[in-house]
């Protein structure tokens, strides 16, 4: 177990030291969430997104017109569900397997993988104490607010939207930073509890500014690193424009109509885009995926190594004024003697 650093800098640099220190652990935090993402968001998403495109009925504007859409659109819905379950999946995995390399253990593959297919219903509890601490109040304020609205009762109306507003930013800007470090906690401690949860957010008290240039900072850092290498990669991409004749989609857009003749064409053009442009690019899709893993498993490791800072410094607090006490309580007693 490491002692996380003070200062933001030097606990970048501590983070950067654990994620890189043993390639073996680095290998099982980066490719389990590299191997999901690249399946779920390149690979099926871009497959399902060809075949709706070849599959598109371009004379048909309106997309309830037809049984057709309306499965195209539950299908969506159903896909999104799924990737968001398996996304809680792999990240209570990951900051498992943080924890482990925090405590100088090699990463168990297998057990952490059953660890966050265990912990996917628990974490909705902290999942929802995070939205109920965050948003259940102004959502409230917002459904009365409308409801004002459909009953024409302006004056009043205004002066919910303008408390809504006050609202929103205490709860959706301050108060969600409090709750950084309620996931991290529950996989901590393992409890997925109201009690942990609170215990959280009352380790962010008095750092708030703290947090947040924190967080600001590491994004600057990241960002700056991940855009040299986009711009890079750049180089070597396919535009759009370079490929696909845009007519028949300019003509589509601003008529929201197209002969039947026409139809072939726009389809050739679609597939054309995606034969050249998307199929050309794939590679670099794939190496900014990457880099963007990297970063978003980097971000996991500090966040936990700040978690970790914050908790010492609370307990050190503690007992620092519980020896406190103990040594006045004794001076008492000796000038009491």
């Amino acid at each position: 177990m490491i002692n996380p650093k003070e200062r933001v800098l030097d606990r970048i640099e501590q983070s950067f030291n654990l994620f890189t220190k043993n390639k073996d652990n680095f290998l099982k935090l980066v490719l389990p969430l590299f191997t999901y993402k690249l399946v779920f968001t390149i690979l099926i998403w871009d497959f399902i997104s060809y075949w709706l495109l070849w599959n598109l009925d371009l004379q048909k504007t309106d997309i309830f017109s037809s049984s057709y859409y309306l499965v195209i659109f539950f299908f969506i819905i159903v896909w999104f569900l799924l990737y968001l379950t398996f996304l809680v999946w792999f990240l209570l995995y990951s900051i498992k397997s943080v924890k482990d390399i925090y405590e100088w253990k090699n990463i168990d593959l297998k057990s952490n993988l059953k660890y966050g297919v265990d912990s996917i219903i628990p974490s909705f509890n902290t999942y929802w104490y995070i939205f109920e601490y965050i948003a259940i109040i102004p959502s409230i304020f917002i459904i009365f607010g409308w409801i004002l609205f459909l009953l024409w009762v302006w004056d009043l109306w205004v002066i919910i939207m303008l408390f809504w507003f006050f609202l929103l930013f205490v709860f959706m800007i301050y108060r969600w930073v409090k709750t950084s470090f309620s996931l991290y906690s529950a996989v901590d401690y393992n409890h997925y509890t109201k009690s942990n949860f609170r215990a959280s957010v009352k380790i962010t008290n008095w750092n708030w500014w703290r947090i947040v240039w924190n967080f600001l900072l590491l994004t600057i850092f990241s960002s700056i690193i991940l855009w040299i290498i986009g711009w890079v990669l750049s180089i070597f991409s396919t535009g759009i424009f370079d490929v696909i004749d845009t007519k028949w989609l300019i003509e589509w857009y601003f008529t929201n109509s197209i002969s039947p003749s026409d139809v072939d064409n726009v389809k050739k053009s679609i597939m054309d885009y995606y034969n050249t442009f998307y199929f050309n690019n794939f590679l670099i899709s794939i190496i900014n995926l990457f880099l963007d893993n990297i970063k978003e498993i980097f971000f996991i490791i500090f966040t936990f190594v700040f978690y970790k800072r914050l908790k010492f410094e609370k307990t050190w607090k503690i007992d620092t004024n519980v020896k406190e006490k103990t040594e006045d309580n004794e001076q008492k007693k000796e000038i009491e003697l």
